[in-house]
């Protein structure tokens, strides 16, 4: 009897721990932990980013003043940076989301080579742009300024029938933004670099 007294306490043990009931009501109560985390988790980034604005996008001390664009070139104006980096409708210094705004000028403006981009506190933006220069012509039709990386930069200015003339390699599809890189056009580029050095 003993030894079967041993064998059923045993087995009654086995019994509740394995209880469905117990087990439905730990995941229960671990979930309503995860979702409260997660629910916690969520209105705090929603605070913060609701501080961020009211200190700085929407904070009236920062109301952008003075736009401060340099050009290095004679076709990129201001204006058309304004344009192009869509600045006519920001107010605020903390609008404008820096690294878009000198992306869309790097990948839709081909003549932009470098852009750079500050805040200036309380209310200056300023825009530092250098623009890419004709090195040669590509001849073909139409005629296509390249500078020395092999960028297309479209028509050539007025003052550009001067620069020397690329003949022999006129791909079809051409257009401002396209490269030249690993063309026979790179090696007539650097060709016209050691002559000017």
């Amino acid at each position: 009897l003993a030894s079967g007294g041993e064998i059923r306490s045993v087995m009654r043990v086995l019994l509740r721990s394995r209880d469905p009931r117990k087990a439905r009501r730990r995941w229960l109560i671990a979930g309503i932990a995860c979702t409260t985390v997660l629910s916690m988790g969520v209105l705090a980034w929603a605070g913060v980013h609701l501080a961020g604005q009211a200190l700085f996008s929407r904070n009236p001390l920062f109301a952008i003043t003075n736009f401060n664009i340099e050009c290095t070139g004679e076709i990129i104006t201001p204006n058309h940076v304004m344009e192009y980096a869509a600045l006519y409708g920001c107010s605020n210094l903390f609008e404008v989301d820096l690294a878009a705004v000198r992306e869309r000028l790097l990948h839709t403006v081909p003549r932009v080579r470098e852009v750079e981009l500050a805040r200036h506190l309380p209310g200056e933006l300023r825009i530092r742009v250098w623009e890419r220069v004709a090195a040669a012509r590509l001849d073909g039709i139409p005629s296509m300024a390249i500078d020395g990386e092999g960028v297309v930069l479209g028509r050539p200015a007025p003052g550009a029938l001067t620069l020397p003339l690329v003949t022999g390699y006129n791909p079809a599809g051409l257009r401002p933004g396209s490269t030249l890189a690993g063309t026979p056009v790179m090696e007539a580029l650097d060709v016209l670099a050691l002559c000017e050095t």
